[in-house]
């Protein structure tokens, strides 16, 4: 077969097509470039939890002490407006051009125990019990037992299995007239513990795949504003 024994090349053309992407290159390593890069990759991160956290919240999941075989609907775990929720709870941590590096966390006590292989029990801090709540009433009020509307009072109750447990229970007048006296079983509210022990959860944060694809697609995003710029 016949044998090329010489390339015809345009140096012109050759050397302007190296140009172009030396260009972009110097461009992308301006640090007005870098910064955005960075603030991209981390922006998409964070909507990447956002998401994921908003969809959690939407998901049928519940509260409650399953020992006693008590669940109830839980809200605002996930993602809320009082600042306890895990949503609410992310923050960019460290923010650093010159290495290209930002690093984002999630400051929830409670998605720690989720994410842990084997968390450990929880206690309380500061006072002697955990109220956990017994009723549907208690799993959807947002404040605090002590706050909880009408007042509470400890009292021993009946767990579904049949042992008796301390609870907090409505606060009722001890007024022999009151239409409303203390009953002799009354119904809890919330269980009084010294500790919980929490289960894993492996779908508490979303697959790394998805976090370095929302990051990456971040990124793309802002290279072409920059090239185009």
């Amino acid at each position: 077969p016949p044998m090329i024994s010489s390339i015809d090349i345009d140096r012109a053309a050759f050397d302007a097509s190296r140009k172009e992407p030396d260009r972009a290159v110097a461009r992308l390593g301006e640090p007005a470039a870098r910064k955005l890069m960075l603030e991209s990759a981390h922006g998409g991160l964070i909507k990447a939890l956002q998401r994921h956290f908003s969809a959690r919240e939407k998901e049928p999941h519940a509260t409650g002490w399953w020992n006693v075989g008590q669940t109830f609907p839980k809200r605002y775990f996930w993602r809320g407006t009082r600042g306890d929720s895990v949503y609410e709870k992310i923050k960019v941590s460290a923010f650093d051009i010159e290495k290209m590096e930002s690093v984002v966390t999630v400051e929830s006590p409670a998605l720690k125990h989720k994410i842990a292989k084997n968390p450990p029990a929880i206690r309380p801090k500061g006072h002697r019990y955990l109220a956990i709540p017994a009723s549907a009433a208690a799993a959807n009020w947002q404040g605090m037992p002590r706050d909880f509307p009408g007042g509470l009072r400890i009292a021993h109750s009946r767990t579904p299995g049949g042992r008796w447990l301390l609870s907090l229970v409505a606060a009722r007048s001890t007024n022999r007239k009151s239409p409303n006296p203390p009953t002799a079983t009354p119904q809890p509210l919330y269980w009084l513990v010294h500790k919980v022990k929490t289960r894993h959860d492996p779908n508490a944060l979303p697959p790394k795949a998805d976090q370095i694809a929302a990051a990456t697609s971040a990124v793309k995003s802002a290279i072409r504003i920059i090239l185009s710029s």
